[in-house]
């Protein structure tokens, strides 16, 4: 079935488990992650402090923490083989622009934009707030 699929979304999961699901995926599809491959996303409810260096704490679904130790997670996703991050901001109690407007300057430029399986850039949908 995973031959069929353009890619396998999942939610918010501890690092070392997201890591078997995606060695699982690649055995699966006979893939071995490099760019263009199918991807493995993951998505959550973020809750990013104001304070860059809050601990992580305990979040169904998801991720509450500063940026700092949330760049340290997002990069053991990424090594374990997690290719695209969804967060949802929708439980944050500062507004949303400026969540976004930091993860744009500190979490970001961390990430470089890989290629798109072609699969999954037909099947790509860009959503607008109106």
């Amino acid at each position: 079935m995973a031959e069929h699929a353009d890619g396998w979304l999942y939610s918010a999961l501890a690092p070392e488990i997201q890591r078997a699901n995606t060695a699982r995926w690649r055995r699966l599809t006979g893939e071995s992650g490099a760019p263009g491959s199918k991807p493995y996303a993951q998505a959550g409810y973020l809750v990013l402090d104001e304070d860059p260096r809050s601990a992580p704490r305990p979040l169904p679904q998801g991720w509450a923490m500063g940026r700092e130790p949330l760049l340290d997670l997002f990069k053991t996703y990424e090594a374990g083989g997690v290719d695209q991050l969804m967060v949802n901001l929708r439980l944050n109690s500062r507004p949303a622009d400026e969540v976004l407007a930091e993860l744009a300057e500190y979490l970001l430029p961390h990430f470089p934009t890989p290629e798109i399986h072609p699969a999954a850039r037909a099947s790509h949908l860009t959503f607008r707030q109106f």
